[in-house]
């Protein structure tokens, strides 16, 4: 997308960095989007899938003007201030 919304040009890639605390339900982490990092917290549905395998989801609003998006559009556009972010995780141990 262009520079007036995510500027993948100079910010390709996101990057997550959490932890998950099953035990809570909650993934933790700090999360870089657009240049800038924040800490997230979000609820975090963990299930297991057998004695190696631990599955886990994750869906919330991203406030997306806290990550420098700052596209207004125009008065009808259906560009909303957040984001639908969800996030599925697989592990496996080694």
């Amino acid at each position: 997308l262009g520079e007036d919304f995510l500027d993948v040009a100079r910010f390709p890639s996101a990057k997550l960095q959490a932890r998950i605390d099953s035990g809570a339900g909650e993934l933790d982490g700090v999360l870089e989007l657009h240049g800038i990092r924040k800490r997230i917290g979000v609820p975090m549905t963990v299930t297991e899938q057998g004695p190696s395998r631990v599955r886990g989801r994750a869906e919330f609003l991203l406030p997306r003007h806290e990550f420098g998006v700052r596209y207004d559009g125009a008065a009808d556009d259906l560009i909303r201030p957040e984001v639908l972010l969800r996030i599925e995780l697989a592990f496996q141990a080694a």
